[in-house]
C-alpha cells in the first residue's frame, strides 16, 4: 500500500500537466534580460509552477520546520539533564 499511494498521487498530476501542456501549446517568448528563451507556454507554466512550490517548501522548511527542530533538540537536551541529575546516587556524609 506504501507504494501505490505516491503512484495514485502522481497519476492525476501527470493526466493534469498533460492537459496543461496540450491547452498551452503555443510557443511564447520570456526576456530574462541577458537571454531570450522561446517555449511552450504549458511548459512555462509548470516551470513556474514547480518553483512557486519549491520556494513555499524552502519558506516552510526555514521559517517553521527548522526552528521546531531546535526547540526540540533544546527540550531533549534539557530532559537529558535533568534525568542526569535524578539519577545521581546521594553520597554519604
Amino acid at each position: 500500500m506504501k507504494r501505490i499511494l505516491p503512484l495514485l498521487f502522481a497519476l492525476p498530476l501527470l493526466l493534469l500537466a498533460f492537459v496543461l501542456g496540450g491547452a498551452n501549446a503555443n510557443s511564447v517568448v520570456v526576456d530574462l534580460l541577458w537571454v531570450q528563451l522561446e517555449w511552450p507556454l504549458g511548459v512555462l507554466l509548470m516551470l513556474a509552477m514547480g518553483l512557486g512550490l519549491l520556494l513555499m517548501a524552502l519558506f516552510l522548511y526555514s521559517f517553521h520546520i527548522l526552528p521546531l527542530q531546535y526547540r526540540l533538540r533544546a527540550c531533549q537536551r534539557r530532559l537529558a539533564q535533568q534525568d542526569e541529575t535524578r539519577n545521581v546516587p546521594d553520597t554519604p556524609a
